[in-house]
């Protein structure tokens, strides 16, 4: 099943025929929330956590590196720009997203997902910059 007939949309919806600016455009007429992300560094290491609330829509950022992900809590649908379809998988889960990828995911319920990234930076900022692929807004 697509993330996109997991949801139950208001409107019509238009495909632009890419995927991930499909969900930009899609969750963005939806209210917004925020999810609850916590920070942790060890020598070497970084990792983000984010906890989402079931029902939850996360389109991520496209990270220049490929990606340790461990969804520790819960299960969700994922969809990666490199596969064709949603995935379903439930904690725990451990999966690497390559470079460059984006993850759009559909909280089935609430979870906990860690990213783990190698590094010796602690600063936030800094480490935007050194993960994230810029992107302009459409």
């Amino acid at each position: 099943m697509s993330l996109f007939e997991m949801l139950e949309p208001q409107d019509t919806f238009v495909s632009t025929g890419d995927i991930r600016q499909d969900m930009l455009n899609f969750v963005s007429a939806l209210p917004q929330v925020e999810a609850t992300i916590t920070h942790h560094f060890t020598e070497g290491l970084y990792t983000r956590v984010m906890r989402a609330a079931e029902g939850t829509i996360i389109v991520g950022k496209r990270y220049r590196n490929k990606t340790l992900n461990i969804l520790m809590q819960g299960e969700m649908s994922i969809y990666l720009d490199d596969d064709k379809k949603a995935t379903i998988m439930k904690a725990p889960h451990i999966f690497e997203s390559e470079a460059g990828v984006s993850k759009t995911i559909y909280a089935v319920t609430d979870i906990v997902m860690a990213n783990v990234h190698v590094t010796n930076e602690t600063d936030l900022d800094r480490l935007e910059d050194e993960f994230i692929i810029p992107e302009e807004v459409k």
